[in-house]
């Protein structure tokens, strides 16, 4: 029995008052407030002492409570308002677990030639990542973030000692995500400072991805290959730069993480045999699961993947258990599990706009749909669809990474389609060339003239200059733009359907126009880093020209180059010394480079061979000139 939500009186005086189980459960409203609004306070006011996790999580929290609402006023069974309360309890939980472990990282260094257990291994484009556990000065166990050259070769389980000199991990964006996970220090591993006592067998996973990769390269060509590996296990290490450009400009870079798309292709296939085969339902969601579990396994669960595998499992459940569905009560679920697991994720980019974007699908779709109904059902779906996603993501995006792409309006029209085809047609092919090789051969051509038709489409989509960076000041104002989008979406749809579609439409592409009237005064610029570098942007080209000295100035101009994503990056090398050399290839390594004029008065060292040898691998046009 469903009974409105009493905002007069205080939700716990309720619950006294009202003892039966059948009546509404009510997560007090007062006390939930409170909670959440103290626990986000004291936690992120200890944890590095920032304002701009005060600010964030204190908006996270209110954001929240008005969801909760929302929520409340959908659905409100007893049994689906639990979820809710013990998801908003493992957020504050969360914070504090990680607010506790910032007072516990450890200021000493790890002992040297200590016996150390590699825990897990994570391939990566230049090098091997991978975390170990060793001890401190004092005895006590510690981890560390190593960096290993491919000669190593480690697996999850080595046992190895280094006598290399670990450094601890700063204050940084990309190192606090280390410190909340109980790394304490980094360092780099190499054939001379590293020596491996035990070597572990290749786990299960390692065997599948690479008989996989074997059948890949077998049925498709090169590019096709290597987009379908970055598609089904998280793995972009083979694709080109360029390729990966073009989805981030086209908007369109989610379609590269593994989530709910690849979930459903992965549990179709047992679904669709057990109907085809009369098998009872529940043996078929079964085999189902099994499939997701075993995909989750070998693409190494990443976040989104993982949220969308536990709403899957938690699906099945629900269906069998009560034979009704709750998407909401879904989400809360994964998302409390999720954050036992590794309540480290809580302020992970990857967390946040992978439950951001599902929690508005849920809460808004259903309301923008319905005012797209007088358009055809493909186009007004996917609208829909992409102007539910913007109302959480854009203000997550602008305020983290400074950008804001409308480019995925379009991009999502013509790229959901064709991916979904292509993972569909990769997938058949897989299968295929397991039964016949040549069947397989076929079927993975006709695969790579998908990719083509993809690929043609996201280069023509990258194109469009609607693709922007975002200034300190427009943050706010995306925000509130955002806020009003939201509003817009939650009124009742009535009989002026295409006035309110087109308000709200006028509200999501304001931002844009507005970030295009800021974009002509960056379009082309001059910026000077110290005395000796130069950065000259001319719209979609930019070109670095001196030297480069130290770790800030080179993260400096990886920083700009990602945020303006020119198509064309030139380096000008006037001074090739070890430490000009060693901040440009920081800079070929992390953003994207295609010509490299160098001075042809140097020296053949052995640091100039490895930075030859990284231009060779990049595709880097190479020019040598007198300078």
């Amino acid at each position: 029995m469903q009974k409105k939500f009493n905002l007069r009186l205080p939700s716990f005086v309720y619950l006294i008052l009202v003892n039966k189980m059948n009546k509404s459960f009510f997560v007090p409203s007062l006390c939930f407030l409170l909670l959440s609004a103290a626990a986000n306070l004291w936690a992120n006011w200890m944890f590095f002492n920032e304002k701009i996790y005060l600010a964030g999580s204190v908006s996270a929290a209110l954001l929240g409570i008005i969801v909760f609402f929302i929520v409340s006023k959908i659905s409100l069974v007893p049994k689906r308002r639990l979820p809710a309360f013990f998801l908003a309890i493992a957020i504050a939980a969360a914070e504090y677990i990680l607010a506790s472990r910032h007072f516990k990282v450890k200021e000493q260094l790890p002992q040297k030639g200590v016996r150390s257990g590699v825990l897990s291994v994570t391939e990566q484009r230049y090098n091997t990542a991978a975390v170990i556990e060793t001890l401190a000065e004092d005895g006590s166990p510690m981890l560390i973030q190593a960096y290993a050259e491919r000669a190593l070769s480690l697996n999850a389980g080595d046992i190895i000692t280094f006598s290399g000199s670990p450094f601890t991990n700063s204050l940084n964006p990309f190192t606090k995500q280390l410190l909340r996970r109980g790394i304490n220090c980094s360092m780099g591993l190499n054939p001379g400072n590293c020596r491996i006592e035990y070597k572990a067998r290749p786990g299960f996973r390692e065997k599948i991805k690479q008989r996989a990769e074997n059948i890949f390269k077998r049925s498709f060509s090169d590019d096709t290959s290597a987009l379908i590996n970055g598609l089904y296990f998280n793995d972009r290490r083979k694709i080109s730069k360029l390729t990966l450009l073009e989805f981030k400009r086209a908007g369109v870079m989610h379609v590269l993480a593994a989530s709910g798309l690849h979930v459903g292709i992965i549990a179709a296939v047992p679904l669709m045999l057990s109907a085809l085969f009369l098998v009872s339902q529940t043996m078929g969601r079964s085999a189902a699961f099994i499939f997701v579990a075993l995909y989750l396994f070998i693409a190494g669960a990443p976040v989104s993947l993982l949220r969308a595998a536990l709403m899957f499992l938690f699906l099945i459940i629900q269906r069998a258990m009560f034979n009704e569905k709750n998407p909401f009560n879904i989400l809360f679920w994964a998302g409390t599990v999720i954050l036992i697991i590794s309540p480290h994720e809580l302020f992970s980019l990857g967390f946040q706009l992978s439950f951001g974007a599902t929690a508005a699908i849920l809460v808004f779709f259903k309301n923008i749909n319905e005012l797209f109904s007088f358009m055809p059902a493909f186009l007004r779906n996917s609208l829909a669809l992409t102007a539910s996603v913007n109302i959480v993501t854009i203000p997550i995006i602008a305020l983290t990474l400074k950008e804001a792409n409308y480019n995925c309006i379009i991009g999502n029209l013509a790229a959901i389609p064709l991916v979904t085809i292509f993972m569909g047609a990769s997938v058949v092919a897989v299968f295929a060339s397991i039964l016949s090789e040549k069947l397989g051969m076929l079927l993975g051509w006709m695969t790579d003239k998908v990719y083509e038709c993809l690929k043609l489409a996201i280069s023509h989509i990258s194109e469009l200059p609607a693709h922007f960076s975002v200034p300190d000041e427009m943050s706010v104002p995306l925000l509130a733009l955002s806020c009003v989008m939201a509003l817009i979406a939650l009124m009742p749809v009535k009989k002026h359907k295409r006035i309110q579609s087109a308000l709200l439409c006028a509200v999501m592409l304001s931002g844009g126009a507005l970030l295009y009237a800021k974009k002509s005064n960056i379009d082309h610029e001059t910026i000077q880093l110290g005395e000796g570098c130069k950065i000259i942007r001319d719209m979609d080209s930019a070109s670095i020209i001196g030297s480069i000295k130290g770790y800030e100035h080179s993260e400096k101009v990886i920083e700009i180059l990602n945020r303006r994503m020119a198509r064309n990056c030139s380096i000008y090398i006037v001074n090739p010394d070890y430490e000009n050399i060693l901040a440009f290839g920081r800079i070929v390594k992390q953003a994207y480079v295609n010509k490299c004029v160098i001075n042809r008065d140097f020296y053949f060292t052995n640091y100039m061979r490895g930075f030859f040898a990284l231009l060779e691998q990049e595709n880097v046009e190479v020019t040598f000139l007198k300078m």
